[in-house]
């Protein structure tokens, strides 16, 4: 599958980050940045390996789950072909684009030495706001995931049956748009890349529960539907 080598691909690019700005990273750089933007600890370089090995890592777990969820479309009632192979492997490289973006704002901290991210906050915004798009972009895919146990709007309610579920993706993934946009939004005018991380949690923290209270009144819905169906 092309969209696998493509995403083992990208979770080499943060290695390759690495050592291209290796000559010209300090002995010792930022290692933790507070909430206020300050730098709470020096460490050393070789800290810079921490995400690239990490990326790896998730990369090879995520293609794992992009099997299972293969196997049990596969093995269920309807078979698309790896639809959800699909969607989970493409959520992934979105994701590793995430991570890519954040390696180069740690690379670029640390060749710095930013001692505040209050006064050079243009890469965490950029960071946040690709978060949203990823918000953005799984949201889209979401609606197109078949019913299974990995990946998509996954509640007690919404694997009911097929009718439930789609439904379910459907609205996680408008809720999901509008998740996105927002963090968008706070990464463009929020007074600094802090508060606009801090609206994308309150963002997700409001929706979660609203998409459970939804799957929850889809199922009620699609039982009395049927029992009236039955009568």
């Amino acid at each position: 599958m092309k969209l696998k080598k493509k995403a083992r691909i990208l979770g080499l690019v943060p290695f390759l980050l690495v050592l291209l700005a290796w000559p010209f990273v300090p002995e010792t750089i930022p290692a933790h940045y507070g909430a206020d933007g300050a730098v709470t600890r020096w460490g050393s370089r070789w800290e810079l390996f921490l995400m690239p090995v990490f990326t790896v890592a998730f990369t090879e777990l995520m293609l794992w789950f992009a099997k299972l969820a293969k196997k049990q479309e596969q093995a269920g009632a309807q078979n698309a072909g790896g639809n959800n192979e699909k969607v989970v492997v493409q959520t992934t490289i979105w994701v590793q684009v995430l991570y890519d973006l954040i390696t180069a704002g740690i690379i670029y901290t640390g060749m710095k030495g930013v001692e505040s991210l209050n006064f050079e906050g243009v890469p965490s915004r950029m960071i946040v706001a690709a978060l949203g798009l990823l918000c953005v972009l799984t949201g889209n895919w979401m609606p197109k995931l078949r019913r299974n146990s990995i990946a998509g709007l996954r509640t007690p309610s919404s694997g009911k049956n097929d009718a439930v579920w789609k439904k379910c993706q459907r609205f996680g993934g408008v809720t999901l748009v509008l998740v996105g946009v927002g963090t968008i939004i706070a990464a463009a005018f929020a007074p600094s890349a802090e508060w606009a991380g801090v609206v994308f949690l309150i963002l997700i923290a409001v929706t979660l529960p609203v998409q459970i209270l939804y799957c929850r009144h889809a199922a009620r819905v699609d039982e009395t539907e049927q029992n009236s169906t039955k009568q």
